[in-house]
């Protein structure tokens, strides 16, 4: 209830959309003075957990002090292993600890730092392109793959096949832009990599596949900008 289908998205098929956007969803949330709880800007220096009585005490940078019966962490990954991971010093022994960001009090035992060390996170890349004028099909998502070549290529390597999304469809006078989504090995390689390098490594690609480049074929129209995600890092 209260909710609408639409067809945006990255697969076909309607698509939920909450109606009156996501504040109808938490306004409910924040009544009986939830809302004046709520604090944002604040940065978590430590938390005290499992002393006699129970509960748990987060204090921020600022000086402010929260009590409180329980405490759940959300905070991303990176900055969890930055915070309880051990790492090696500069001098190549060993660290006593990651020493920086939330300092948990106690620590936390070694089974969970042993869990969290064990955590990776996956790569994901999308890569926007925008043309002068587009040279592709009225199509919402369009799949190519190129051919695999006799030596390894120049780094970054993006693969043989890239799934595009066409960001202008069903949008009158829309920009041409094309998003190449990198998962697996091509986006892993695509990591570190700089804007400019990620940008030339996808229109290369786009070049073999649509039997342009060396292979001789259509030449792409100019490419005016570019946009790299680096969520993963």
């Amino acid at each position: 209830r209260g909710s609408t289908t639409g067809q945006d998205g990255d697969f076909s098929g309607p698509h939920c959309l909450v109606r009156y956007g996501m504040a109808s969803v938490l306004r409910p949330l924040l009544r009986r003075g939830v809302r004046d709880r709520v604090r944002t800007g604040e940065d978590v220096t430590g938390i005290d957990y499992g002393a006699d009585g129970g509960g748990a005490v987060v204090t921020c940078r600022s000086g402010l002090v929260v009590r409180a019966r329980c405490c759940v962490v959300t905070v991303p990954l990176g900055c969890l292993k930055e915070a309880v991971v051990p790492r090696a010093r500069e001098d190549g022994g060993p660290g006593a600890g990651g020493g920086t960001g939330i300092a948990f009090r106690p620590p936390l035992p070694p089974p969970v730092v042993e869990a969290i060390a064990a955590i990776g996170m996956g790569a994901y890349k999308k890569v926007a392109l925008s043309f002068d004028a587009a040279f592709w099909p009225d199509v919402p998502a369009l799949g190519l793959v190129r051919r695999r070549p006799a030596a390894p290529r120049a780094p970054p390597d993006v693969g043989d096949a890239i799934l595009f999304e066409n960001l202008a469809y069903g949008a009158a006078g829309g920009d041409p832009v094309l998003e190449a989504n990198l998962a697996g090995d091509a986006a892993v390689r695509t990591v570190g990599a700089s804007d400019g390098a990620v940008r030339h490594a996808v229109l290369a690609f786009l070049e073999e596949a649509l039997g342009g480049g060396a292979a001789g074929g259509r030449t792409l129209p100019a490419c005016t900008g570019c946009h790299v995600t680096r969520w993963e890092e």
